[in-house]
């Protein structure tokens, strides 16, 4: 099981200011929906994996078997920059009673600041992060994400409804027809 500790950086607050600290960037707290999608798969840390590839020693990906789903964690106005200082910039984020430590393993935060011990929104776009979910079928995995998504509180939060819909109406077939898939 993956540890979920955060990097920060504090920077030291002057007379009469918050105190903030920014959730530093790595492998686990950022990135595109598609990075934290397939890191909810991997069974190593993506140091583990760099460094398998970098020696050349084991060019194995141990994944854990079945498909992955992520949902998109917004605030207004994403995906525009106008208006996110006014409409959500500093928003709380808050998570339900019954968020546990796997759950923080399949939330993949993105521009999300801390400030005087409060997690809250920051960033230029409202880009929160991605709830992430893993099953046996795409319908699992998508029931996994949006079972996570719902534990997470922040004020406007959206996101899309459908995910893995597609997928699940005849796009796995397709994949297969064009040898993507066994």
């Amino acid at each position: 099981m993956k540890e979920w500790r955060p990097q920060r950086e504090s920077n030291p607050s002057r007379a009469g200011e918050a105190r903030r600290t920014n959730v530093a960037v790595n492998g686990h707290l950022s990135g595109y929906p598609g990075f934290a999608i397939c890191e909810s798969l991997h069974r190593e840390s993506w140091a583990d994996i760099f460094r398998k590839l970098a020696s050349k020693t084991d060019l194995a990906l141990l994944t854990n078997d079945g498909f992955a789903a992520g949902v998109v964690l917004t605030v207004p106005p994403f995906p525009y920059t106008h208006g996110y200082d006014e409409l959500s910039k500093g928003a709380p984020i808050l998570f339900r009673s019954d968020m546990n430590d796997e759950d923080m393993q399949g939330l993949h935060l993105a521009e999300v600041a801390m400030i005087d011990a409060q997690l809250v929104t920051s960033g230029m776009l409202g880009y929160v992060g991605v709830a992430t979910g893993i099953g046996s079928t795409v319908e699992a995995a998508s029931a996994n994400a949006y079972r996570l998504a719902r534990k997470v509180i922040v004020p406007n939060l959206r996101y899309r409804n459908d995910i893995g819909q597609r997928v699940c109406q005849g796009g796995l077939e397709r994949l297969a027809s064009l040898g993507y898939i066994g």
